[in-house]
């Protein structure tokens, strides 16, 4: 019976590279989650399923995952927390009557109004950019950031580089998480 279980976790594993060369890395978290959440694994099974997990893709795959379970205010938070780690002092404004900025970071000389949308769904619009260019200007900030777990229209992505605006979108932001969370927090300059 034991061989039984080694057979099929090997089995598991040998799925699980498979699925990382096809670029299919849901599955391949599937089948390696398989092998931990199973009883009696080898040692050695284990450590591999342990090594094919820290692949960077895999990784990057998790933190996708993660974000989509995230509410909408706990990505605020979030938010915040990365720039953190980017070196800012940042801090996330209150849920209510934040006039379009959900994130307020400084670093050395630079002041950034960002505006976070967590959405599961649909593409930001040339709206969200627009406001957020009105409130760099009302907030006299040298840098407005647009943060979105989703995608944003290629108009209004084309509006934001002509007025300055960086955006970060579902993508870029899984990478710079991976970045800067796998990497030990920057501490703030001092002022």
């Amino acid at each position: 019976e034991l061989r039984e279980y080694h057979t099929r976790h090997r089995e598991s594993l040998s799925r699980a590279r498979h699925h990382i060369e096809d670029e299919r890395l849901q599955e391949a978290l599937e089948e390696i989650e398989t092998v931990f959440r199973a009883p009696a694994v080898d040692p050695a099974i284990r450590a591999e399923a342990g090594a094919l997990g820290d692949d960077p893709r895999l990784q990057r795959a998790r933190l996708d995952q993660w974000l989509k379970g995230l509410d909408w205010r706990a990505f605020e938070l979030e938010v915040a927390q990365l720039f953190i780690r980017m070196g800012y002092e940042a801090y996330a404004t209150k849920p209510s009557g934040d006039e379009g900025v959900d994130v307020r970071a400084w670093k050395g000389q630079e002041f950034a109004v960002v505006q976070c949308k967590h959405w599961k769904k649909g593409h930001v619009g040339l709206d969200v950019v627009k406001s957020l260019h009105q409130t760099k200007v009302d907030e006299s900030a040298t840098l407005a950031i647009l943060v979105t777990s989703s995608t944003v229209d290629p108009g209004a992505r084309r509006w934001a580089e002509a007025k300055n605006i960086d955006v970060i979108d579902g993508q870029k932001l899984v990478v710079l998480l991976h970045e800067f969370y796998m990497a030990p927090a920057v501490q703030p300059a001092a002022q």
